[in-house]
């Protein structure tokens, strides 16, 4: 499971052309090795059909970047 979520990450990390960075951070893993992370939510394109609107993209990059957190320190023991 970790390996699959791993590389899911990885490949939404190289497709940064059509992504927005919502958060970057370090975090210190339970072993005391520093672990960097970076989480992109998809950039706003002429090809969605809809454009969202100013407080509405903000909130679901908040969001994005809420759970990212969340998840991050949750799995790896982070402090």
């Amino acid at each position: 499971m970790r390996f699959y979520f791993l590389t899911l990450l990885l490949v939404a990390s190289s497709q940064a052309f059509a992504a927005e960075l919502v958060m970057k951070f370090t975090l210190t893993k339970a072993n005391g090795t520093p672990a960097v992370y970076e989480f992109f939510v998809p950039s706003e394109g002429p090809d969605q059909g809809f454009a969202l609107s100013r407080e509405e993209a903000v909130q679901r990059q908040h969001n994005a970047g809420v759970a990212a957190l969340s998840w991050a320190k949750q799995f790896y023991g982070a402090r």
